[in-house]
């Protein structure tokens, strides 16, 4: 006994996409008849195909963690760079916000439209809390921008995560 290709596709299919696990798998095999030396040719057939589409989604998963790393970087350098310069011309804001939608647009690659409101946000956020906090101050520690980063990312992180939710839906 052998499975057809339109079998061990669906197969594959469904694994991928959690519709069946290999115990389900096995009893299913069991029940169309097959048995021993044959059913660990059809899991060996199924296997191979399910490792080469499993190897492209976690080549993609960390090219796709790659560039949100790198969106992430631009992001904060770019926008605190803004901030500590005292950017306050309407047209540094209109090249900033072009150049960090075009950010997000590339580096958040799984939910795009997100990644650029989410990096605007965060530039905006940025060019208003930093100054705001700064006034009057004559120094500052590196840990205080940490925390204005962070404060200031949690707007972006809440519509990242949401859209992830809701794309997975």
């Amino acid at each position: 006994m052998k499975l057809e290709q339109s079998q061990i596709d669906h197969y594959v299919e469904s694994i991928l996409k959690d519709k069946i696990t290999f115990q389900g798998l096995q009893k299913e095999l069991s029940e169309m008849g097959f048995e021993g030396d044959n059913l660990k040719a059809a899991f060996l057939a199924i296997n191979t195909p399910l490792k080469e589409k499993l190897g492209g989604v976690m080549k993609k998963a960390k090219e796709d963690e790659e560039y949100f790393s790198a969106g992430l970087i631009i992001s904060f350098i770019y926008s605190f760079m803004a901030a500590m310069l005292g950017m306050e011309s309407m047209m540094w804001y209109a090249v900033s916000i072009v150049i960090l939608g075009a950010v997000g647009y590339f580096c958040f690659r799984n939910n795009r439209i997100a990644g650029v409101v989410a990096t605007i946000l965060f530039f905006i956020l940025v060019m208003v809390v930093t100054p705001m906090y700064l006034e009057g101050r004559e120094s500052v520690w590196n840990l205080e921008l940490l925390l204005i980063a962070a404060v200031c990312a949690i707007p972006s992180g809440i519509i990242l995560a949401l859209a992830s939710k809701m794309k997975s839906l």
